[in-house]
């Protein structure tokens, strides 16, 4: 029989000891753009352990599985990519050490691509589990941390009173290509310069990277495997300068070259998952003629 007074403290004691051993730690607060860094310990690993960064809000519970609903990036802790290479890195299975999410291949994107959007997110240990039927499931680790983007009082005011965007011929003939100018006041991965008609500014008809100057980014993955897949994301950053719009960059929109005739709104966008509310709208139109 167990003695209540000594053996079930110290049963407790020793079960929360257990649980303490798996978790993650990372930096709670992290500016727009930059890595997340997420440090780990797992207690009895696998190599179907991995982390994965949710959205949430203040209503979401933190010791909750959240299975893959609003799952926006996911790696595995063997590895630091989604991707098993069992030959290498994933061959055994890791207790503790770090996983970083910054958008360079091979991925860590599911729902979104990289930077962050700036919002609420929390990041959770996982684990893929299977059964005796052979059926597939998710378990939570541990329960979950909140994590915070942060865009800043600063970056929001420089994108309203300072920044610029502009085409620099406001009229172009159909067919020529054209060049637009943009100064965005501050560094982002992946931003971009769209055109939108100008009743419709939630789609983009066509589009290239700021930092690229093209549609298909900078990632020359070269993996183990060569069943991987590059990502299209564009890391490198430019402040200020001129992108290109004709035949040989565009793509990957709702418009193939060459331009219609007609007016469009020219938009600096600093976000690359929707919804794009970060944004420089150029004050003149750009009207392509005959």
């Amino acid at each position: 029989m167990l003695n209540a007074k000594t053996t079930l403290p110290l049963l407790l004691v020793n079960l929360l000891a257990v649980t303490a051993d798996t978790s993650v730690n990372f930096k709670r607060k992290i500016h727009f753009g930059r890595p997340v860094v997420v440090s780990f310990n797992v207690d009895n690993p696998t190599t179907n352990d991995w982390i994965g960064i949710y959205r949430t809000n203040s209503k979401d519970s933190l010791s909750t599985n959240p299975v893959d609903t609003k799952l926006r990036y996911w790696a595995h802790t063997c590895s630091g990519v989604q991707e098993l290479d069992q030959s290498s890195s994933c061959a055994r299975p890791r207790t503790t050490g770090t996983v970083t999410f910054n958008g360079v291949d091979p991925t860590e994107e599911y729902w979104d691509q990289w930077p962050l959007n700036p919002r609420k997110y929390k990041v959770c240990l996982m684990r893929k589990t299977i059964d005796d039927n052979v059926e597939e499931g998710i378990e939570l680790l541990a329960d979950c941390v909140p994590l915070k983007i942060n865009l800043g009082k600063k970056k929001k005011k420089k994108v309203a009173n300072t920044a610029q965007v502009y085409a620099l011929e406001p009229v172009v003939k159909y067919g020529v290509p054209f060049q637009v100018f943009f100064d965005s006041r501050f560094k982002v991965p992946n931003s971009w310069v769209g055109i939108y008609l100008p009743d419709n500014l939630k789609t983009e008809v066509m589009w290239v990277y700021t930092g690229c100057d093209n549609v298909l980014g900078d990632q020359e993955l070269k993996p183990p495997d060569p069943t991987w897949v590059s990502s299209n994301d564009c890391l490198k950053k430019r402040k200020k300068g001129t992108v290109n719009f004709n035949a040989t960059n565009t793509g990957r929109a709702s418009q193939d070259w060459p331009l219609p005739e007609g007016e469009y709104v020219v938009r600096l966008e600093y976000l690359n998952n929707k919804p794009y509310w970060l944004n420089k709208q150029a004050t003149t139109k750009l009207k392509v003629v005959a």
